[in-house]
C-alpha cells in the first residue's frame, strides 16, 4: 500500500511541474477575451439591428394590411356611389332621350291618328254595320290606307261639308284598286296630291261635288265597286268599252240624280238588278254587249216606258224582254 502511495504521489508531482512549468501567455488570454467580448457584442448588435429591421417590417406590413383593408372597404362604397351615380345619370339621360324621342314620334303619331282619325270617322257611319267592322274587306283597306297613311293631299277650301269630301276622296280611290289602276291606259293624277276633280275622266261641278266618271277603252278590269253608290250627286257613268266583270252593283240603284249609264261592251255576267229600275231621271241605260242573263225586271220595263232609252242587246241570255219597248237581245 505504501509502494502505491508513492507512486501516486510521485505522479502528482510531476503534473504540478508540468503545470508550473508550462508559460502562460496572459496577452493573447487577454486579447481573446476581447476578441470573444467584441464578438460577442457585434453578433449582439447585428441581432439588435436585424430585429430592429424584422419589427420595422412587421410594423409596416401590419400598418399597410390596415391601410389596404381600410381602402378595401372604403373603395367599394364609394365604387358603388359611383356606380350609383352613373346609374342615375344614364337613366335619367335614357330617360330624357326617350322622352324626346316619344315626343317627336308621338308629334307624329299625333298627326297621323288625327288623319286617319277624322277619315274613319267619316266613313265608318257609311260603310259600318251591326256584322261587319270598317274596313270590311280588303279592297276597303287598301284604300282606307292610301288615304289616310299615304295620301298628302289635304283640304284647303271648299263649298261642300269636309265629310262629303273624304267620301268621294275614298270612293274613287276605291274605283282605281278595284278596276286594277295601275293597268290602265291613262290614269292620269290618279292616287296623286291633286284634287280627285283634276284626276283624268272625273269631273265635279262648281260645288266640287262629282258629277261624271267617265273612263271609257281605259283598259279598266275586275269589278266595279259598290261604294259607287255613295256618289250621290253624279249624273253620268261610263265605263264602256273595258274588260270589267262580275254583276253590276245594286248600290248604283241609289245614285237617284244619274242621267246616263254605259257599262256597255264589258264582261259583266249575273242578273240585271231591279234597283236600276228606280232611276227615274236616268234618260240612257247602255248594258249591250255583256253577258247578263236571267229575267228582265219589271221596274226596267216601267222606266223604259217612261221614256228610258234602255239597250240590252248581245247579252249571253236575258228572258222575257219586250222589243216594244226594250232593245234586246
Amino acid at each position: 500500500m505504501e509502494k502505491i502511495s508513492s507512486s501516486n504521489d510521485c505522479f502528482k508531482d510531476e503534473i504540478n511541474n508540468e503545470a508550473t512549468d508550462v508559460p502562460v501567455d496572459t496577452d493573447a488570454i487577454d486579447s481573446s477575451s476581447k476578441i470573444i467580448d467584441e464578438t460577442f457584442f457585434c453578433t449582439k448588435r447585428n441581432f439588435c439591428i436585424v430585429s430592429f429591421i424584422l419589427v420595422s417590417l412587421l410594423g409596416a406590413a401590419i400598418s399597410g394590411s390596415i391601410v389596404l383593408a381600410k381602402k378595401a372597404t372604403s373603395t367599394p362604397s364609394k365604387t358603388k356611389n359611383n356606380l350609383d351615380t352613373n346609374s342615375q345619370n344614364t337613366i335619367a339621360s335614357d330617360s330624357e332621350s326617350s322622352s324626346e324621342d316619344n315626343v317627336s314620334s308621338g308629334d307624329s303619331v299625333t298627326l297621323d291618328k288625327t288623319r286617319r282619325g277624322t277619315i274613319l270617322s267619316v266613313l265608318e257611319p257609311y260603310f259600318r254595320s251591326d256584322d261587319e267592322p270598317f274596313p270590311s274587306s280588303l279592297l276597303q283597306a287598301e284604300a282606307f290606307d292610301w288615304i289616310s297613311d299615304e295620301d298628302t293631299w289635304t283640304i284647303s277650301s271648299s263649298s261642300i261639308a269636309e265629310k262629303d269630301v273624304w267620301l268621294e276622296r275614298y270612293t274613287t280611290s276605291i274605283l282605281y284598286f278595284a278596276t286594277e289602276g295601275k293597268q290602265w291606259k291613262d290614269a292620269n293624277l290618279w292616287l296623286t296630291d291633286h284634287n280627285h276633280c283634276d284626276w283624268k275622266g272625273i269631273e265635279c261641278n262648281k260645288n266640287g261635288q262629282i258629277e261624271t266618271i267617265d273612263l271609257f277603252y281605259g283598259s279598266l278590269s275586275g269589278m266595279i265597286p259598290s261604294e259607287l253608290g255613295m256618289l250621290t250627286m253624279m249624273t253620268s257613268l261610263a265605263l264602256k268599252h273595258n274588260q270589267l266583270s262580275g254583276t253590276i252593283p245594286t248600290e248604283i240603284g241609289t245614285l237617284s240624280g244619274i242621267e246616263t249609264i254605259d257599262i256597255s261592251y264589258n264582261n259583266l255576267t249575273g242578273m240585271i238588278p231591279s234597283e236600276l229600275g228606280k232611276l227615274i231621271r236616268l234618260d240612257s241605260l247602255e248594258l249591250s254587249h255583256n253577258s247578263l242573263s236571267g229575267t228582265t225586271p219589271l221596274a226596267l220595263e216601267n222606266l223604259a216606258r217612261a221614256g228610258t232609252h234602255v239597250y240590252l242587246g248581245r247579252n249571253f241570255d236575258i228572258q222575257d224582254c219586250n222589243p216594244s219597248i226594250l232593245i234586246c237581245p
